[in-house]
């Protein structure tokens, strides 16, 4: 199915969870895709949840930056999301694989079935039972959902759909993974959490949300420890992180030295997490190898650090960007660049036919 609306354009893809609400919009299909628009708002203040004004002054915004039509495409919120996964009779319709897995996750998350807005897919497991195949189940309340479209509207835009981080990363992934039928592990190092999800054949087979990694954690005790503001904590991060050549850091090394040890603290302990997920993944497919890892999100922008991860998982580990998957050129070229745009790249794909 194609939606490519105004002059051919895909929907906005509006990724508005983290520091900076990022905004892709596409022209082409998965064969050759082309970022015709793109770009990267700091929130006012990303503590607080998004209100109506600020989505208005964004609408204003993206029209002036070249971006066409009002449709877009949201991901539910990662504590708005509910996920399961269920065993199903082997034959059941996708009807009873639905109905049965709304109940579930009703049962799972202490709600009523008819509550809930479900959508759910077959995974392949080859340790399976015998007569059962296993589904993935995402949820979103039914109250909840309307009340963000409704928030997103309010500002001129039209929500064409809420879509599924998860999803949004394997289909961006898509070119870079390519035929490939061993497990591929997607990180995204986002704001308020970091969210693992492992894809097999093109399928999202496992996502685990750790909302006690998220950057925001890191910029936190960095202001707090050591009093810095966000636009110092900023330059830190993006600009050294954990690179170690301290040659013309002069009286500011014994600084950067804390900065570098309060980073390698935060991402040891998200590699205990990620090396108990990753382990698990491959006990429910011993058939099959993990692939490279692929990171993006605002984390990835922080020197060194994908590498010292790929390091300490024993993993090929990669920085996933946007010229990854599409022509970006002209003015857009360094957003092109910018492992942070991956979320609203994958958005603006959403349902959109080879």
């Amino acid at each position: 199915m194609s939606w490519f609306g105004t002059r051919g354009r895909s929907p906005i893809g509006l990724d508005a969870q983290g520091r900076y609400i990022n905004a892709v919009q596409l022209t082409g299909s998965p064969r050759r895709w082309r970022i015709d628009a793109a770009t990267s708002v700091a929130r006012v203040d990303p503590a607080m949840p998004l209100e109506a004004e600020e989505l208005t002054r964004l609408t204003t915004m993206l029209h002036r930056q070249g971006f066409q039509g009002r449709d877009v495409v949201v991901a539910v919120p990662s504590g708005r999301l509910l996920t399961g996964e269920f065993e199903m009779p082997v034959g059941a319709t996708a009807g009873v694989r639905q109905a049965k897995a709304r109940a579930r996750l009703a049962s799972v998350h202490k709600c009523l079935p008819q509550d809930l807005e479900s959508e759910c897919w077959d995974i392949p497991k080859p340790a399976r039972a015998d007569g059962q195949s296993s589904v993935l189940a995402v949820a979103c309340k039914h109250d909840e959902a309307d009340d963000l479209i409704n928030l997103f509207e309010s500002a001129g835009l039209c929500v064409r759909a809420l879509d599924v981080e998860s999803w949004a990363a394997a289909r961006a992934s898509a070119p870079v993974v390519g035929d490939r039928a061993d497990l591929i592990p997607v990180l995204n190092l986002g704001w308020t959490a970091a969210v693992l999800v492992v894809v097999h054949d093109g399928i999202v087979v496992y996502e685990r949300t750790l909302t006690e990694h998220g950057m925001n954690r890191l910029y936190g005790k960095l202001i707090a420890k050591l009093d810095m503001d966000c636009d110092v904590a900023d330059h830190v991060l993006h600009e050294i992180g954990l690179q170690s050549d301290d040659s013309e850091a002069g009286e500011h090394s014994e600084v950067l030295a804390v900065v570098r040890s309060y980073i390698t603290s935060h991402l040891d302990r998200l590699i205990g997490e990620l090396s108990t997920s990753l382990s698990y993944a491959s006990q429910e497919y011993p058939d099959r190898e993990l692939d490279r890892l692929l990171v993006h999100g605002e984390g990835a922008l922080v020197p060194d650090l994908v590498q010292r991860l790929g390091d300490q998982l024993d993993l090929a580990t990669r920085t996933l960007v946007p010229t990854d998957i599409a022509h970006c050129g002209g003015p857009l070229a360094g957003l092109g660049g910018s492992p942070a745009l991956i979320t609203a790249l994958g958005l603006a794909q959403h349902r959109v036919a080879a």
